[in-house]
């Protein structure tokens, strides 16, 4: 049985098509590692979504915008905010981070542990989890600085996260933030005295 082979009495002929060869599969290496840094850019076990100003991005500002801890619907407006802040500035990129264990109103969930809402959320396991996607968001626009804004129990891991990597984020702006979570905890308790779901002990980070 004859063998399949690359053939020619001339030895140019031959190397040239071995380089030719190589430079096929360098092509295609090249290519497809493109695409696995294009996929890899939405890596992430957190859903979330991204918008750009308007206009040429030069090492923009990146802005994530964490929900509150909404135990009472699935929350999206952390989208409707990111756009906002996308829409009114200059060489920013925005994005609405879905918290680890939420489902948006759209169906789209994160994974990880949602809790009870009751500052049961605010673990080393969900600031890892943010600080994961920061890290490839980082990797595939290259920021000049990177922002947090958070609502309620997203302000409470802002400032856990700006506390624990001030390398990373350059700033914060938390709003009603739990931030003194036992004291948070016990008010709430006050609010809704014929439960005992504040009793239960969490492992949550109190920023203050």
């Amino acid at each position: 049985m004859p063998l399949n082979c690359i053939c020619s009495s001339d030895s140019n002929s031959l190397n040239t098509v071995l380089w030719q060869s190589r430079i096929s599969l360098l092509l295609i290496a090249l290519l497809f590692s493109l695409a696995n840094s294009k996929a890899n850019a939405q890596d992430s076990s957190l859903f979330h979504r991204t918008y750009h100003s308007k206009g040429k991005l030069d090492s923009p500002t990146l802005v994530l915008v964490l929900h509150g801890d909404s135990p009472f619907g699935n929350p999206s407006y952390q989208y409707t905010i990111a756009r906002t802040i996308a829409n009114e500035n200059q060489n920013v990129v925005a994005v609405g981070v879905l918290r680890p264990g939420y489902t948006d109103d759209e169906g789209n969930s994160s994974e990880g542990e949602r809790g009870n809402t009751t500052g049961d959320n605010y673990t080393p396991e969900v600031m890892k989890a943010i600080h994961y996607l920061t890290s490839i968001l980082k990797e595939y626009h290259h920021p000049s600085n990177v922002l947090l804004v958070g609502h309620s129990g997203g302000a409470a891991i802002s400032a856990n996260l700006i506390s624990t990597d001030g390398a990373t984020y350059q700033g914060a702006v938390l709003v009603s933030c739990p931030c003194d979570l036992k004291e948070w905890r016990k008010h709430m308790k006050g609010q809704q005295p014929n439960t005992n779901i504040w009793d239960i002990k969490v492992d949550s980070l109190s920023p203050i």
